[in-house]
């Protein structure tokens, strides 16, 4: 956890003042009315520079770089008002932390020190080892003093103090203690984990997606290919996506067709070479057009998950080892396969994934818990916002 986090400063320390504790400290500039209150949560006041620090931040990755165009006022005082609800969930769950008894205090400026003081030494390893890969020297090099001098500079960038940003991890960590705490009654029971083992592994067998919030179950079939791919023009490729988006499928299939028309006799002399026992390595050197097999000389892994062409993925997952396939049509001209090795299914038991299964549900119950909670404290705060004054 503290690599991670050493990581994100390293590079975008304002970024991580901002996304991990929700607000940075208020700064009033001469000029754009910063000392402006933009709302207020029962009584603690936010200002206009707090939202203005934010959304400098994040405008840039939604495009909205330089001065704003009146074609893209109405986004970015969408964005504004997103951020000030942000904020009004921050000060309500910090009022609320307070109240329990996790408010900042010394213990938890000391931890959050500690903290501070770990990821600096983090960045401080990060920049010693990239100078050794550099190849640049690092005897009598001071990579403390060199660490604090960045941080300091990034973080007056951002119109804010290392004390400042210990006050924010503090917070950050009481927070997360406050969490903890709120949530910890969660239970979770035998029916639960059948119920989520029986639902997931049924979603992820007709496809469903994994990510990091989801236990995986099943471990899909696979086979490992190299192909002989006889490419069609770079030219014909942007005219069929032209045809698809503009005139539609028909058209786009019909003029693909057509082109592939061209490149078919020369595919099925290839494809009559690899069936005859032709060395197959050689004849991707040959006749290959796919600069893949060269980054990947080991070939491709293909599963039915989509990532590659539907054409290309059946074809592949159909094959035995050893078998090279007919012809396979796809946007990108004729496909050769030919399958190397194939790893079959797995699912995985219930009681090899209990634990992993047993944290997820814990996570979504603590989840639903404390989303319910901030509900209750929204609805009961006193919450002004004057969105005219963003």
């Amino acid at each position: 956890m503290r690599n991670q986090k050493a990581l994100i400063v390293l590079g975008l320390i304002s970024v991580l003042i901002i996304s991990t504790i929700g607000y940075s400290f208020p700064r009033f500039s001469s000029g754009n009315d910063g000392s402006l209150v933009v709302a207020e949560a029962n009584g603690e006041k936010i200002y206009k520079q707090e939202v203005l620090d934010i959304f400098n931040q994040e405008k840039e990755y939604y495009g909205l770089t330089g001065e704003i165009t009146p074609e893209q006022e109405s986004f970015a005082q969408s964005l504004k008002e997103d951020i000030l609800e942000r904020l009004i969930y921050q000060k309500l769950v910090s009022q609320k932390a307070a109240e329990a008894g996790f408010g900042i205090d010394a213990a938890a400026l000391e931890t959050a020190k500690s903290e501070f003081a770990a990821i600096l030494a983090s960045i401080a390893e990060q920049m010693k080892e990239e100078d050794i890969r550099a190849g640049n020297a690092t005897e009598g090099v001071d990579y403390d003093q060199k660490t604090g001098e960045y941080v300091s500079s990034e973080l007056a960038k951002m119109g804010t103090t290392e004390d400042e940003y210990i006050q924010l991890i503090a917070q950050q960590m009481q927070i997360e203690r406050f969490f903890t705490e709120m949530t910890k009654d969660v239970v979770v029971t035998e029916e639960d984990i059948r119920s989520y083992y029986t639902a997931q592994l049924d979603a992820q067998k007709n496809g469903g997606a994994v990510d990091e919030n989801t236990v995986q179950l099943l471990e899909p079939a696979s086979v490992r290919v190299k192909h002989i791919l006889i490419g069609l023009p770079s030219d014909q490729k942007d005219e069929y996506n032209r045809l698809l988006t503009e005139e539609g499928e028909a058209a786009a299939q019909s003029y693909l067709e057509q082109s592939l028309q061209a490149i078919e006799p020369t595919a099925r002399a290839v494809l009559a070479e690899a069936k005859g026992g032709a060395d197959f390595e050689a004849l991707i050197k040959k006749h290959g057009q796919d600069p893949g097999m060269e980054t990947y000389p080991n070939g491709y892994t293909v599963r039915a998950d989509g990532q590659f062409t539907k054409e290309f993925e059946t074809a592949a997952l159909g094959l035995e080892v050893g078998e090279i396939s007919d012809l396979v049509a796809t946007i990108y001209g004729y496909h050769i396969i030919k399958a190397y090795d194939k790893t079959p299914e797995i699912i995985y038991p219930l009681e090899e994934k209990r634990e992993e299964i047993t944290e997820a549900i814990k996570e979504q119950k603590s989840e639903a818990l404390w989303n319910s909670l901030v509900d209750e404290w929204f609805a009961a705060a006193t919450i002004n916002r004057y969105v005219d004054r963003l």
